[in-house]
């Protein structure tokens, strides 16, 4: 699971408070870009931040496609971003849908 905007992140949150309550993909892992990280630290929402897990921001297509291959990612969570601030989240759609 990915978030990158406080409006993606708002619009992913009540999924994952409902994965979390019922357990559901326990092996999950929800990497939150900085603009997400206050709203996810304000819900408690267990997350791990995208400048610790991929060190540069923001992440290339090429970054995400090893990310994707290294971590053995079967499924991509994300809402869309714009491209033109942080690449980031198109690179990760794009990247996902080529692995």
């Amino acid at each position: 699971m990915y978030s990158q905007d406080v409006g993606g992140g708002r619009f992913m949150l009540p999924v994952v408070k409902e994965l979390i309550a019922k357990r559901i993909a326990p092996d999950r892992v929800v990497l939150v870009h900085p603009l997400s990280q206050p709203l996810f630290g304000k819900e408690n929402i267990p997350h791990q931040k995208l400048e610790d897990a991929i060190k540069t921001v923001p992440v290339s297509f090429a970054t995400w496609e090893i990310y994707l291959k290294v971590h053995n990612v079967e499924r991509v969570f994300c809402t869309t971003s714009s491209p033109y601030r942080d690449p980031s989240n198109a690179h990760l759609i794009a990247a996902a849908r080529d692995a």
